[in-house]
Parts: structure tokens; C-alpha cells; sequence
């Protein structure tokens, strides 16, 4: 599933949402009627830090929910607001700032990601969020498949995340971005990064070294190194069986370094990378 498809720009049938902290939610509960004060009670809700009510319209069809964000603004506090909801479509009523508007899209889509890159492609229903009408969704869009890209990257197995993998996935993003990329193999590895060359050379699959360059010269320089260490199982097994099990992730200071540049990229930010 592409995150794009968790957002749409309005649907008459949206099931309303409304967000509360524990202070807000308690001055709206003391205007609602009767039938909603005892429904609430029913459902033992607490206004706790992300959890949410469904709360039925006279007809008994669920048409409103509400969700608390708990004591305060934890950017966090509504991450869990996709799994929570079933297929449909919702939109906040809430009166947010860019920010809220912003992270709430940021949370439900970070919520929705699944690894699926070998599971066959089945038709989904699944929950959709309209875009609050403050949302930098240009923004939210770089964070997001930044974050996506960076999770695809280190859940890959290493039978098909080596070293050229991880150098194609540079290429592609350098490629996207505008940004220029030296890859570096062989006997110039050997010359000019030792250590690296004598890490990777018991692998049948070459070591690289690889530089991404993006920016104006004029900005300022900032470097980001990131571990990209792709784990090979052959060769000396020397770690116990429960510190084997997550070698996988040991190319992911590479893999945020990427997804950091992409934002920055996408941001076009005043800075040389």
C-alpha cells in the first residue's frame, strides 16, 4: 500500500473525529445529552492518551468518535489512531494548527506502515483519513515516505540487501533529489578505505563506499555518516544465536542518513549536504 492512499481531500459519508486532552474532553462531556453521557459510561472510556470512543447516533449507526491525546501535546499521542479505526473514511472536526494538522497525518500513516514487499497484492479496505485543511501535505508527503523508505530498506533480508542493493537505493534517491553520488569498489576501496575493503572482503559480494553530495556550496556544510554494514551470513558465525537475529539492521545508520537527506532534499533546506 502507497501512504498516499490513507489520504483523500473530503467524502460526505465521513465518520467525524473529534480530538480532546483530558481537560478539553471533560468540558465537552458536560454538554452532551443523557444518551451520550451513558453510552460513554458504558464503555468504561477514561480520555486516556490515545484511546478512543465510537459513540452511536440515535439510529445505533456509529457516526462520531472521539480520541484523547491524554494530559498534553506528545507529538506521539495519537500513533495509534490507524490501528484503532476500521475501514472507512474519517475526518477530524478540530480547529488545528499546521503542526497538529501536520503530525496527525505524519502519526496515522507511520501507524499504517507494513512491510508487504513479498506478500502477494490483495485488494484492501482500510482506514482513510481527509486531509485537515491545514496540513502542509508537501511536507508531510517528505516525511513520510522518508520514514517508509528508511523501515523498506532495514526490513529487507540480507539475501537481498547487500552491498550493490543498498548502493542502487542510493542512486535511485541521489537520482530523485538532483544530488550527485560516487561509489567507490575494488582496488580504489583498497587504496583509499582499508578498513572497509578488509570488513567486506571475505564476502562474495564487493564492499562499496558510497558519497552522496547535495547542496549549494554557499550553505553549510553538514556531514551525515551513517553505519552501512549489510549483513552477510557466511563466513564465522562468532555471536550467539539472539545477537544474530537483528545483524540485518546494521546497514540502518545508512539507511537514516538516506531518509534524513531525502527530507532535507525535499525541503530543499538551506544547507550542503
Amino acid at each position: 500500500m502507497n501512504f498516499s492512499d490513507l489520504f483523500v481531500e473530503s467524502d460526505k459519508k465521513a465518520t467525524l473525529i473529534t480530538i480532546f486532552t483530558k481537560e478539553t474532553y471533560n468540558k465537552w462531556l458536560k454538554s452532551q445529552n443523557d444518551n451520550v453521557k451513558n453510552w460513554i459510561k458504558a464503555t468504561g472510556y477514561k480520555a486516556k492518551g490515545g484511546e478512543i470512543c465510537f459513540i452511536p447516533n440515535d439510529k445505533g449507526k456509529i457516526d462520531q468518535a472521539i480520541v484523547s491525546k491524554g494530559d498534553g501535546n506528545d507529538a506521539f499521542s495519537l500513533s495509534g489512531l490507524y490501528s484503532s479505526l476500521k475501514a472507512g473514511v474519517y475526518k477530524i472536526t478540530n480547529d488545528l494548527t499546521e503542526e497538529e494538522a501536520n503530525s496527525i497525518c505524519i502519526d496515522f500513516a507511520l501507524d499504517a506502515y507494513s512491510f508487504n514487499k513479498y506478500k502477494e497484492s490483495k485488494k484492501e479496505t482500510f482506514p482513510k483519513l481527509i486531509y485537515p485543511k491545514q496540513t502542509n501535505k508537501e511536507f508531510v508527503s517528505s516525511i513520510i515516505s522518508s520514514i517508509y523508505l528508511v523501515r523498506d530498506l532495514i526490513n529487507t533480508p540480507s539475501n537481498d540487501m547487500g552491498p550493490s542493493e543498498l548502493a542502487d537505493a542510493c542512486k535511485e534517491v541521489a537520482l530523485k533529489i538532483g544530488a550527485s553520488i560516487n561509489i567507490t569498489d575494488g582496488e580504489e576501496l583498497k587504496q583509499n578505505y582499508p578498513a572497509v575493503f578488509e570488513v567486506g572482503k571475505g564476502s562474495e559480494r564487493a564492499p562499496k563506499f558510497i558519497e552522496i553530495s547535495w547542496g549549494d556550496e554557499k550553505n553549510p556544510l553538514i556531514a551525515l555518516v551513517g553505519k552501512g554494514v549489510c549483513f552477510d551470513t557466511g563466513g564465522l558465525d562468532i555471536k550467539g544465536a539472539s545477537g544474530m537475529k537483528l545483524m540485518k539492521k546494521d546497514m540502518g545508520g545508512a539507511a537514516t542518513a538516506l531518509g534524513l537527506l531525502n527530507v532535507i532534499a525535499l525541503n530543499n533546506l538551506k544547507v550542503r549536504i
